[in-house]
C-alpha cells in the first residue's frame, strides 16, 4: 500500500479509537485519538528513519561513473517497526488501561507507573490512536507479497495476494467494514451471532468480487483464508 493509501486508511479507521476516547473521556480526547490514528498510519515506515545517500555507479567499463542519490533506511524495511506483536501489545495495553477488566485493574494497582498512566487521559488517548494507526498500516501491508514479522526477529507472514500498491480501494472498503464492526461491538450493538452472519455475507462478496476480477487462482486463495 502506498503512503497516501495508508493515510486514507488510517483516517477511515480513526473512528474506532475516537469512539472509545469519546465514551471514556470526552470530545477533546476523542479528537486527539483520531489525529494520532492518522499520524500512526504511516508510523511503521517513517520510524525506519529514511535518509538519502549519494553513491557512484559504474554502468560500463568505458563509461564515466555517475553519482546518483539513493534512498536508504536506518532500520530494515518491514523489520522491527513492522512487528505485529509490538503494535498489538501497545493497542491492547492502552485499551485495557482505558477500560480495565477486574483482573487488569488489580494488575494496574500493583504498579505505580501503570496507575499514573491509567489516570492520564491525554496520554492514553494518544497511545490508543497511535497504536491503532500502526495496526491499520500492518493490515494494509499483509495482503501483498513481502512478509512482515509477527514476533520480534522471528516468524514472518504475508497473504501473498497482490503486489504492494494494488487493490487500495478494496482495502479501504475492508477497513471501513472492520471499523464499523468494531464500533458496533464497542457500542454493544452487535452480538456474536450477528457478526457471524455478517462475516459469511462479506466473505461471499469478497470471493465473488475476486473470482470475477482475477480468475480462479485468487478466488481459491481467498477461500483458504476466509474459510479456515
Amino acid at each position: 500500500m502506498t503512503k497516501n493509501g495508508h493515510l486514507i486508511t488510517g483516517a477511515i479507521a480513526s473512528i474506532y479509537p475516537a469512539f472509545i476516547a469519546l465514551n471514556s473521556f470526552g470530545l477533546p480526547y476523542s479528537l486527539a485519538a483520531c489525529l494520532m490514528t492518522i499520524a500512526g498510519a504511516n508510523a511503521p515506515d517513517y520510524l525506519e528513519i529514511r535518509y538519502t545517500k549519494k553513491i557512484v555507479k559504474k554502468s560500463g567499463f568505458f563509461q564515466k561513473p555517475k553519482e546518483i542519490t539513493v534512498s536508504k533506511t536506518v532500520l530494515a524495511h518491514r523489520g522491527v517497526t513492522h512487528t505485529i506483536l509490538y503494535w498489538f501489545t501497545a493497542f491492547i495495553l492502552s485499551y485495557l488501561l482505558i477500560n480495565p477488566t477486574v483482573w487488569f485493574q488489580e494488575f494496574i494497582d500493583r504498579f505505580s507507573v501503570l496507575s499514573e498512566l491509567h489516570d492520564s487521559k491525554i496520554i492514553l488517548s494518544l497511545l490508543l490512536g497511535y497504536a491503532f494507526g500502526g495496526l491499520t498500516h500492518l493490515f494494509g501491508d499483509l495482503p501483498n507479497k513481502k512478509s512482515i514479522p509477527v514476533i520480534p526477529f522471528g516468524f514472518r507472514f504475508c497473504l501473498n495476494l497482490w503486489n504492494s500498491g494494488e487493490k487500495e480501494k478494496f482495502m479501504m472498503f475492508l477497513v471501513g467494514v472492520v471499523t464499523c464492526i468494531l464500533v458496533g461491538i464497542e457500542a454493544n450493538l452487535l452480538t456474536l451471532d450477528r457478526l457471524l452472519e455478517w462475516y459469511a455475507f462479506i466473505s461471499e462478496l469478497i470471493v465473488d468480487f475476486f473470482s470475477k476480477k482475477s480468475g480462479n487462482g485468487l478466488n481459491q486463495q481467498f477461500h483458504k483464508i476466509l474459510y479456515l
